[in-house]
């Protein structure tokens, strides 16, 4: 009975210093193969029970992946971000839940590519659209018109509430 608590224990810091190391055993993060590169090739994600594979990727599109949101919800990082794609093929030891391996890939992404990631709430909901029943636009007034607007555009993206991440 006592070699089997002190058995699992040591499973149980084990498992602890494995979350908290928050990286894959090993990993790699190569340029796609010219030849299976750009949008009309696959992209493919897979959490395979022992790693991580993403392939034909963009650094934008592995960002969403690791942070687990939409296109809108990315802003910023260099011209490259959205050009250059890669292959990632990354290994862990044990069971890992889906949560875990996305911030093992977080990790990798900010180690890799020198990445950083801010979380950031938008300051102003967007303006509302739409019109009463009587047809008659009530937020006319405060609606820019659509010249300012596509000659301005915010400088984030997002859904009243949505959070929204920056690369820097």
């Amino acid at each position: 009975m006592r070699a089997r608590l002190h058995r699992l224990v040591i499973a149980m810091l084990a498992s602890s210093a494995l979350l908290n190391a928050q990286s894959f055993e090993v990993a790699t993060v190569k340029p796609t193969p010219a030849g299976q590169q750009g949008i009309e090739q696959p992209s493919i994600v897979q959490f395979l029970p022992d790693g991580f594979r993403r392939t034909n990727s963009t650094l934008r599109t592995l960002v969403r992946t690791a942070y687990d949101v939409q296109e809108y919800q990315v802003v910023g990082g260099p011209a490259w971000a959205d050009r250059t794609r890669f292959d990632i093929e990354a290994r862990h030891v044990g069971t890992v839940s889906r949560s875990d391996v996305l911030r093992m890939l977080q990790h990798l992404l900010e180690e890799r590519f020198a990445l950083r990631v801010n979380r950031a709430t938008p300051t102003r909901a967007p303006p509302r659209v739409g019109t009463r029943s009587s047809g008659y636009d009530h937020n006319r007034e405060r609606q820019p018109s659509r010249s300012k607007l596509s000659a301005n555009p915010p400088t984030y993206r997002a859904a009243c509430g949505a959070s929204v991440w920056r690369m820097t």
